[in-house]
This record gives C-alpha cells, sequence and structure tokens, in this order.
C-alpha cells in the first residue's frame, strides 16, 4: 500500500522501504511474514459474490498468492456464510478490517514474546539466522528417552565384548597352548627344514644350506662343519675364524671325543669379537669319524656342550640315511647295467637255431629274424638313460616274442592290447621285458600245448596300468615272495630287480603285484604314473 492511499496489485502486504509509520502492531520490523502466515492459519480467501461479501471501499489489499486448494469449511466469523473461492487472486473487504487488526495485535503480543524468549534461553549469544523458511525445531532429550539411550549403550557394549571373545578364540587357534609347546614346536620345524639338505650327504652346498637352521638349533654366535680335509660351511658372525676351524677340530676327528676350547686357543686380536669359545663334536656314521660339528660363541657351558653333542649325533644319523641311499641307488645301478648285459647265452643260442632253420626252407623269414635279433640286442645294450617310453618298450618287446614264436611256433600265442593314451609314459628301461621273458620260460616252456601270453596297458586316471599274465604252469607264492623280498636267487635278476627299481622310483605303493599259484599261471601287474616329477624318458 502507498503513502497515498492507492494499493500496487502487485505489492506484497507490507512495510515499504519510504514507509515511515510507527510499528503499531508490534511485529518488530518484519510484518510481512508474520502476515502471511496468519493468513495462512486463519484461511482468509476472497469472498464470493453475494451482497455480504460486496466490497464498499475502493482500496483493495492485494496478498501474495497462496498454492492451496480451496475446501468447504463452517461459517467464519468475519464472512457470515462460509462461501469460498478457489481462484489464486484473494481480496480482503473493508468489513474485515476491525476482525484483521485485532487478529494482527495478538499476533504481534505473541511474536513478541517469543522473541523475548529465545534472547533468554541463548544467554546473550547472537541470533543465528535462518537458513530456509520453516523454523528450526530444537529438540531437548527428556526423561522418557533415557531408557532408549541406555539400551543403546548397553547393546554396543555387548557387541565389543563378543567381538573381543571371538578375536581372541580366533589367536588361540593358531598358536599353540604354552611356551613349551611353542619351543618344541620351533625345534622340530628347524631339524625338519636342516634335514632337507642333508638328505645327500656333507657336501660343501649341502652343509652351507644346512648350517644356518643347526645354528638355530643351539642358538650360538656362530656354526662350523668340517670333514677330514677342509671346513665345509660357517654360518654367523667372525667368518676370520673359519680357516682355524680345521686346525680346532684335529683332536675330534682323531679320538672322536668332544672338545672343549677356551679363550687362549680361539680368541683373535679383536676386542670386539664374540668368537672366544669353542665347543666341537665328532659326526659318526658306520663307525667311522666323517665330521665335526663346531659351536663358537662368548663362553662356554655344559648345557651348551651337551645340546652340541646331541645335534651332532642327530647330524650323523642324517649323514647314515644318506649313504644307505646312495648304497642301495649304486646297487639298483649296478643290477640294471648287468640286465642291459644280460643276454640269456641260451636265449642267444636257441634264437640262432631258429633262424638257422629258416635259411633254407624260408630264407625271407629267416633275413627278417635276423634283423629283429640285431635290433633286440641293440635296444638291451644301449648306453642311455633309466628311462624310456612305454611305446620304446613295448616295441623291443615285440621283437623279443617275434623271436620266441620262431621256437615255440604255434605254441605261442601272443595277445597285446594298448590304449594310444599311455604310449607316451615313462618307465624304467628294461621294466616289462624280464616280466615276459619269466612268463614264457617260467610259465610255458614246460607246459603241453597251446599257451597263451597277454600284456596289456591302459589308462587309468592319472596313472598307467601295466598287466603281464600267462596261462602257464604258475609258481608257488612264496617262492615269489621270497624273490620279491631279495631272498633268493632263484630268478637271478629279474622279478627283483624290476621291483626294486619301481619302488625306489615311485614308492612303495608300485611295486610289482604277483597274482600265482601252482598250476593256475601267473598275473604280474604294476602302476606308474602318467606325470612324476624329475622322470623323463631318454632321448
Amino acid at each position: 500500500m502507498t503513502r497515498g492511499g492507492d494499493v500496487d496489485p502487485g505489492q506484497s502486504l507490507g512495510r515499504g522501504r519510504h514507509d515511515h509509520l510507527p510499528d503499531v502492531l508490534g511485529l518488530g520490523g518484519r510484518p510481512h511474514r508474520a502476515l502471511q502466515h496468519f493468513l495462512e492459519r486463519v484461511r482468509v480467501l476472497r469472498p464470493c459474490g453475494c451482497p455480504t461479501h460486496q466490497v464498499t471501499d475502493d482500496r483493495e489489499i492485494h496478498l501474495d498468492p497462496i498454492q492451496r486448494r480451496a475446501r468447504p469449511s463452517t461459517p467464519h466469523p468475519g464472512f457470515g456464510c462460509g462461501c469460498w473461492d478457489s481462484t489464486s487472486k484473494r481480496l480482503m473487504p473493508a468489513q474485515l478490517g476491525a476482525c484483521l487488526a485485532s487478529r494482527l495485535g495478538r499476533l504481534g503480543n505473541t511474536w513478541q514474546r517469543r522473541q523475548d524468549e529465545q534472547r533468554v534461553s541463548n544467554r546473550g549469544h547472537a541470533q543465528q539466522p535462518r537458513v530456509s523458511g520453516k523454523p528450526r525445531v530444537r529438540h531437548v532429550p527428556g526423561a522418557a528417552d533415557l531408557p532408549t539411550l541406555g539400551i543403546v549403550v548397553m547393546t554396543a557394549i555387548v557387541a565389543f565384548a563378543l567381538a573381543l571373545a571371538v578375536a581372541r578364540a580366533v589367536r588361540r587357534r593358531h598358536e599353540f597352548g604354552s611356551p613349551v609347546d611353542r619351543a618344541t614346536y620351533a625345534t622340530l620345524h628347524t631339524a625338519s627344514l636342516a634335514s632337507q639338505h642333508l638328505r645327500d650327504g656333507l657336501t660343501p652346498e649341502s652343509a652351507s644350506k644346512a648350517a644356518k637352521h643347526l645354528r638355530a638349533m643351539l642358538g650360538t654366535q656362530a656354526i662350523a662343519l668340517c670333514d677330514n680335509t677342509s671346513t665345509l660351511a660357517w654360518d654367523g658372525k667372525g667368518s676370520h675364524h673359519r680357516e682355524q676351524v680345521w686346525r680346532h677340530a684335529s683332536e675330534v676327528l682323531t679320538s672322536g671325543r668332544t672338545v672343549v676350547l677356551d679363550a687362549r686357543d680361539v680368541a683373535c686380536g679383536d676386542p670386539s669379537c664374540e668368537i672366544r669359545t669353542a665347543i666341537l663334536a665328532p659326526v659318526i656314521s658306520e663307525d667311522r669319524i666323517v665330521a665335526a660339528l663346531a659351536a663358537y660363541g662368548p663362553s662356554a657351558s655344559a648345557g651348551l656342550a651337551r645340546a652340541t653333542e646331541e645335534v651332532a649325533v642327530w647330524v650323523s644319523t642324517q649323514v647314515g640315511l644318506a649313504e644307505l641311499g646312495r648304497q642301495r641307488t649304486r646297487a639298483v645301478e649296478a643290477e640294471l647295467r648287468a640286465l642291459r648285459a644280460q643276454i640269456s647265452p641260451h636265449f642267444i643260442f636257441n634264437s640262432l637255431a631258429a633262424i638257422a632253420s629258416f635259411v633254407r626252407t624260408d630264407p625271407d623269414r629267416a633275413r627278417e629274424l635276423l634283423l629283429e635279433f640285431a635290433d633286440f640286442t641293440r635296444y638291451s645294450l644301449r648306453r642311455g638313460g633309466a628311462y624310456t617310453t612305454l611305446a620304446e618298450e613295448l616295441g623291443n618287446i615285440e621283437r623279443y616274442l617275434a623271436l620266441e614264436q620262431a621256437r615255440f611256433g604255434d605254441r605261442l600265442q601272443i595277445s597285446l592290447l594298448v590304449a594310444p593314451e599311455v604310449l607316451s609314459v615313462a618307465v624304467p628301461f628294461l621294466a616289462i621285458q624280464p616280466l615276459v621273458e619269466n612268463a614264457v620260460h617260467h610259465g610255458l616252456e614246460s607246459k603241453e600245448g597251446v599257451g597263451h601270453v597277454s600284456i596289456t596297458a591302459r589308462d587309468d586316471g592319472t596313472e598307467a596300468e601295466i598287466v603281464v599274465e600267462d596261462d602257464g604252469v604258475g609258481s608257488d607264492p612264496e617262492v615269489v615272495r621270497a624273490v620279491l623280498a631279495g631272498e633268493s636267487r632263484e630268478d637271478s635278476i629279474g622279478l627283483g630287480n624290476v621291483d626294486a627299481r619301481l619302488r625306489q622310483v615311485y614308492g612303495d605303493d608300485h611295486g610289482l603285484v604277483v597274482e600265482t599259484a601252482p598250476g593256475a599261471g601267473t598275473k604280474v601287474t604294476f602302476r606308474v604314473p602318467k606325470f612324476a616329477p624329475g622322470i623323463r624318458p631318454s632321448s
């Protein structure tokens, strides 16, 4: 509303920038917002066109549109009829002046009282401006919120306690219950690591790898290993004492007794060097002193001397096992060389006699047999590796059986069934031919009538199964058991040699399985892995 009394239709009700009238309503300089909230609350709309609501004054008060839908209600005291108009333009008649003035006065008093209460609650602090048009709602916890707060706190405490208990249970599952258990495990684990390097015996390479684990077992500053000729390894501090180890161990290597040396024999000119004493114990294998174990440190004690002796005894055991392994390997290799060189004179004589019998009657057959004999002896006497493919081994067996069929004629029937998937599998050299030879000579040679020999090689998952079976005279199971155990020399180096080599290469689960009985024939079975680490056929 302008000062001249005219009302701008687009102007909102409120104090203009040039309006200097006193604040008679007590609205604190903000009548527009308070008036608008009041009008929204009392639902002032434009009256209908009835005579009661005719505007007699030419001055109109234009209000900001309130985007609400009109709805019917009870008659308002200022209107009388209760009619409503849903148009967005709303006018207030002059008859409402008195009612509006009284209500605006009460609204101003209410708003002023709220301002005073807010200034008291702020305790003198500056009032923060409102960010949005909506009034801020401040929630003060009352007595009814305390139980809920207590439940939340107790739930958090219980959850934390459960998580802590679970964490402790998981940690205890991964550790031993007492220091003694942990120390026992650490010692056994260290001994296991050292034994992996000592399985090949005491060499400079194996001794160097095992020395650090032996020093961990003794807990000394340094440790050394030497044999009868030189120092094999030194691990720890004071490596400049390495050259003196063999001189320190000379008495131990000669007498076989434990020796304790003090600073007069061990200490050097360096005052900061911690190597001042030494304890040396012998390493004995097969009643021979093969090495000496020396523990160096700042001082020697009876407990350390006994511990050094026990570790030396343990090393002696590992060296003895390595020596037994080497002897077994040498024995098997010697038998393999003998097996390669062994061509039975009886077999040679019979083969040559059979070939000679075909020279006049069937020269072509005699020539083929002579070539088979040459190929068979060349393969058996070749200098190659310890392994070959199953295809090459079966090819040599076919040559051998061709020579035997020339001698036995129709009395010998051969059946060969081989899966193509296993032809490339690596097998020990001459692992099948001695089994076939045993089936022919011990099974069929003394049998009357026709004899059958079947050779089967089939795919069995990760393994190849080889079976040699005959329907000959069979054998006593106790005799076969003695041959496989090496207690009988009856079969020379046939079955026993093949069984020993298979067990050495693949383990005891891959030895020969012999099924036989007098008059029931013989069936020999063994399995080999299709893929085994370190086993490759020689080219």
